[in-house]
């Protein structure tokens, strides 16, 4: 096969990449114990209406920033789900400052309202302060996607929630389980 000249071409295509100036990485865990156990896709069984205590975690870095600032900024988040799925209780949205490598815990009640799987919360984080449009954020949501199995093994739960302030409070009065008579009969 004789020599050939092989041609090497080259395409330089200039892309803008935005600068991330913090970036969120947060985690919503149940601590409450568990009675149910788990399934096997390892979603925790729940009963409906029971109230689980439940703890937001919010870490900061600014590690990707171009231009770090030593300055705090300052955020709200908003954990959000379908009406007809969750009542969530306790601080559902806040605004915290975010500083370099920090973590903000925030507690939070969840009581599942149906059967079935339910996936948890949605959490959303904006910049809430001064001149908001220089400053971008990213989030990383260890917790989307996690679900829950919710079955239907307490008879009754009573539950006050109370509209006092921005973030209202739930209580949890008392929870009614079956027994296993009742589920024969």
């Amino acid at each position: 096969m004789p020599n050939q000249c092989v041609r090497q071409r080259q395409i330089v295509i200039t892309v803008s990449i935005p600068s991330v100036q913090i970036l969120h990485t947060a985690s919503l865990d149940l601590i409450s114990p568990l009675p149910g156990g788990k399934t096997d896709h390892n979603a925790p069984i729940i009963p409906l209406e029971a109230p689980i205590q439940a703890r937001l975690q919010i870490k900061q870095t600014r590690l990707w920033d171009s231009n770090p600032r030593p300055i705090p900024l300052d955020f709200v988040y908003e954990l959000s789900a379908p009406e007809s799925a969750w009542l969530i209780g306790g601080q559902r949205r806040a605004h915290f400052t975010a500083a370099q490598n920090t973590t903000q815990t925030f507690s939070v009640v969840l009581v599942p309202l149906r059967t079935g799987h339910l996936l948890l919360p949605h959490l959303d984080i904006r910049f809430a302060g001064q001149g908001s449009t220089g400053v971008v954020s990213e989030l990383e949501y260890q917790s989307y996607g996690e679900s829950v199995q919710v079955v239907a093994d307490v008879k009754g739960t009573t539950v006050k929630i109370d509209r006092v302030g921005p973030l209202g409070a739930v209580s949890v009065l008392g929870v009614q389980g079956r027994r296993v008579e009742e589920e024969v009969a």
